[in-house]
Order: structure tokens, then sequence, then C-alpha cells
């Protein structure tokens, strides 16, 4: 907690000393806010990473691919070797690529993951290391979030949130202690932005995972700012979404602006991707090597198809297993699948980076990417309701089956003081409570009375802090999809609900299959709505 205070007074003094380019740009929030030179030099590097370019690596030292990069692009490119050493690297490991043309930005992506590199920028130059290492170089920067936020009036005061210590009952009589309301509505939206922000797998923030990035809230009476402080790509990552949430068109720095126009233009990649799978093609295979096979389909529709060799070998399989197929007149996308069957019954497909990458089913399930859905016109204006803040319960749950008591709120039941929350579900008029999450709610009580102890010895733990996020629109749609969410099988994607002034959004992290399910349920809901409203209900 000490930790989380000193670091939001120091963002709190760099944000001061920056106040007044926030203040002008109150007014208009699309207005661009002027850069700092090292934004200008990022800006101007992904511009020259933008450039597409033909690639054709085969076993090439990786020192000698980014010198490739650099007289593209005119980017210096360092290698950081002691951080590469103490991987057991070296600069000239050997990466393997092909493409008919791509962006060298893309094609810097797919060298670099092969060895579980990324890269940042550093003092004029962009640097390579580990991964892991660039994750861990945070830095601060501060977002404007007032047109996000329904809640618009000013924040006249600073309060702090009120606290009082609840009674508790129970066979072992347990006491919950220290449960918090928060100071106001706009509190309460702000941590549910925190929330849409951290979807991402792929960023790593210290208040879920011990470890990483974390977000700042502040309320002025000029506007309302998160100070967030992550690693490079990270940031990369949160300006696209908040451009997104914002309607793609309130990106406040040439940086954030830039980066939006490169996610976009990705997307569109990605689509012509699967778009160009539906060409009919035909294949004469006759025991061809996968590797040989799948390269040879993309090159027949234009498209660079590759196999992850690192998710192969981790189910044992061999890149150059042998396929055969002789087909006319079917799609390339059936001749894949069919490939991809006789080679093994595991492997299937992921967009990445302008590419369709072939890889093992449990990889896939892993590859996450995050989109933002509008459904405004399926729900109205506060149709949905926001998640009921307060219901944190205590610190502290009770003995055997004791229940700790916050302020207004439920914490810790716990059986010998486990420290189990149950949150107070929506009406069942909002059609929340249907039979399939009945019975994986039912499933899961009786997992947990599983674990109970044989004893009644009584055990003081932790009961959680929290507030009740059941909302119905994400729960049917979670309920309707085959793919595992965290919601209910404690593991999978995330989809999550968020409401600005104008817009009503889905905001999804989950793999292309998940992606796939849950725009076609959308697709779905649209078309009956425009029927709906084209033939009222008399």
């Amino acid at each position: 907690m000490l930790g989380f205070q000193r670091l939001a007074i120091t963002l709190l003094c760099g944000l001061l000393a920056t106040s007044q380019i926030f203040a002008e740009d109150v007014a208009t929030p699309s207005q661009m806010v002027a850069d700092s030179a090292e934004d200008l030099q990022c800006v101007d590097f992904l511009k020259k990473l933008q450039q597409s370019e033909a690639f054709e690596f085969s076993e090439t030292p990786l020192n000698e691919a980014l010198n490739f990069l650099s007289e593209k692009t005119g980017i210096n490119f360092l290698l950081d070797l002691q951080a590469l050493a103490e991987e057991g690297l070296a600069e000239d490991i050997p990466v393997s690529f092909w493409s008919q043309q791509i962006t060298c930005r893309s094609a810097l992506h797919h060298i670099l993951r092969q060895h579980d590199l990324n890269w940042t920028v550093e003092n004029e130059v962009v640097v390579i290391r580990p991964r892991y290492l660039n994750n861990e170089k945070l830095q601060s920067r501060f977002y404007l979030i007032s047109s996000m936020l329904t809640q618009q009036e000013p924040v006249t005061e600073i309060t702090a949130p009120t606290t009082q210590f609840g009674g508790g009952v129970g066979i072992n009589q347990g006491f919950g202690m220290m449960g918090s309301t928060p100071a106001s509505t706009k509190s309460s939206q702000t941590d549910r932005l925190i929330e849409v922000l951290q979807i991402s797998p792929g960023i790593e923030w210290e208040e879920t995972s011990g470890a990483g990035g974390s977000a700042v809230p502040m309320h002025f009476q000029w506007g309302d700012v998160l100070a967030i402080q992550q690693n490079f790509q990270a940031h990369l990552e949160l300006m696209t979404l908040l451009s997104q949430l914002q309607g793609n068109k309130a990106a406040t720095s040439s940086l954030a602006a830039t980066e939006l126009k490169y996610q976009q233009e990705l997307t569109q990649r990605n689509q012509q991707i699967i778009k160009a799978l539906d060409q009919e093609v035909q294949v004469q295979y006759q025991e061809t090597p996968l590797n040989e096979a799948v390269t040879h389909l993309g090159q027949l529709i234009g498209e660079t198809i590759y196999l992850e060799e690192n998710s192969l070998a981790d189910e044992g399989i061999s890149p150059d297993v042998p396929v055969s197929l002789a087909c006319a007149g079917i799609s390339a996308r059936s001749a894949l699948k069919l490939l991809l069957g006789q080679a093994h019954t595991s492997l299937t497909y992921e967009l990445d980076h302008e590419c369709l990458m072939i890889l093992s089913e449990v990889t896939a399930e892993e590859k996450y990417h995050t989109r933002v859905y509008d459904v405004s016109n399926l729900v109205a204006a506060g149709e949905i309701p926001a998640p009921l803040p307060g219901f944190g319960g205590g610190a502290f749950g009770g003995g055997y089956s004791g229940f700790g008591g916050g302020n207004g709120g439920f914490g810790g039941q716990g059986f010998n003081g486990g420290g189990y929350f149950f949150q107070l579900a929506d009406s069942p008029a909002a059609g929340t409570s249907t039979t399939g999450q009945k019975k994986k709610r039912k499933k899961a009580a009786q997992e947990e009375t599983e674990h109970m102890p044989s004893e009644d010895i009584p055990m003081p733990s932790a009961g959680s802090f929290g507030m009740n996020n059941s909302i119905w629109l994400e729960d049917a749609l979670i309920e309707i999809c085959t793919v595992p969410f965290q919601n209910y099988d404690g593991y999978g994607g995330q989809l999550l609900f968020y409401e600005t002034p104008e817009r009503r959004l889905l905001v999804v992290s989950h793999n292309l299959a998940g992606q796939e399910e849950v725009s076609q349920a959308i697709q779905n809901l649209t078309r009956l709505h425009a029927n709906a409203v084209s033939k009222p209900v008399q």
C-alpha cells in the first residue's frame, strides 16, 4: 500500500508539471497534445517500420537480419549482448522467415518471437533484448479519460473512502473489518475502465499478478486522468484500446494516432488473409513435408503461411511430417484443414501480424488478442446498470461457516475461514439465472466443499474486496459461447461491457475461435434487432 501511495505521489508531481497540456486539451478532447522529443522519435520509428518489404530469411544470423531491416528503414537496431548472453543467446542466432510482402514491423515481430525477444525505444535507437527484460522497463504516461466517463460533474473536493468494522456470525464467531465504499460514482466508473484496460493477458499488472505496471486514477476539476506505469509495448497497446473505446477519433497525441493507424491497417490485413482463404485452389502434394506444403499453399493465395515450430515441438510434431493431397476446385481454407488433419489432429491456425501461423491447439488457446465491439444499436444508453460498488467485504473471514461483515457488504464467507466471496447477482428478470450457469455454480460449490478441512478448526483468512460485477449481457454471451471464459471456467478469455457517454461496447480478449463466436453472436443479434425495428410487435 505504501509503495502504491509513493507511486501516486510521484506520478502526481510529474502530472502537475504538465497540467497545462491537459488543461488545454479538456476543451477539445480530440485536439493533439504536444509530443515530447522522445515520443516524436518513436513516431518516426513507427512510421518507418510501417513500410512493406519482401523477406526471405533461412537460418539467417539475427544480426544480419537486423542489418537488412536497418538498411530498409534507416533505423539503428541495437542488440543488448549482455542480456542475450545471460539467456545463452548470441547475436548470430539463426532466424527463418519468408513473406512476399509484409510491413517491416510485422517482420521484426516474427523474427524476434522465435527466440522470445522483443524491442523498445531507448536513446534514439531500437533496443533488442529478451521479452521479459523489456517488460520490466516501466515508464509513466498520463491519459485524459474525461470523455469516457458517463458521470461528468466536476470534483469539488477530495474525499476519503469510508471504512467501518463489521461484526461476524458463525459457529466460531468470525469477524470482518475495513470494508470500503468508493468516494463517488465516477470512481467506480474509473475502476471499471481500469478493469477493461487490464483485459489483455499479454500485459502484467501488479494489482492482479503481483508484478508489472499499475494504473492510478486522478480526478481534477479540469479533467479526469489515468496515470499508467507500464512498458513501451504495453503503452502502445493501451493507447490503441483507449482510442477504440472513444470511437477511433480521440487519439490525443501523434504517437497514439500513429499507433492507432497501424493497428487499423493490421486489422484490415488480417481480414484480407481470412478472405484469401476462400480462394479456390488446385493442389498436388505427394508425401510432401508439411512446411513445404503450407508455404506453397500460401504462395497460391498470395499470403504468408508458416509453422510455429516451437509450438509443434512441444507436441512432438515434426515440421517435415509428410502429407498428401490431390484436389482441385476447393477453397484454400479446406485444403489447409485437410493438410493439418493429416499431419496431426491437434494442429490449427491463428492470425498473427499479417501472417497465418500454424500451431497446436494448446498454444492457439493462449494466443489472445483484444477487440472492441460496438453494440450501441443493441443496448440503449443506461439500459445495463454499472456494477454496484461497496459489496467488498471484510479483510478477515469468519470461522467455520462464518461471515465477516464489511461496510455494506459480505466478506470472506469461510469454511474454516476459507476466503470465499459470493456476489449478489442481478435480478432474475435481467436474464442471468440460466440453467447452464446454475450447473457451473453448483459444480464450483461442490468443488469448494470437497476441499474443506475435515476438522472444524477456526482459521482466519483474508476475505475478498470487490463489487457486484454480474452484468446480464456478459453472462448471456459467455453462456452461449463454447470457448472458455475466466468468469465461469476459471481459464480462457475475458468479455467485459463498458459504456461511454456516446457508445455501448463489448471488449473481448480471446483467440481467433473465441472472437469468431462472439462476432457471430453479435451479428445474429443485430439481424434480430433490424427485423424487430422494421416489424414492431403489435
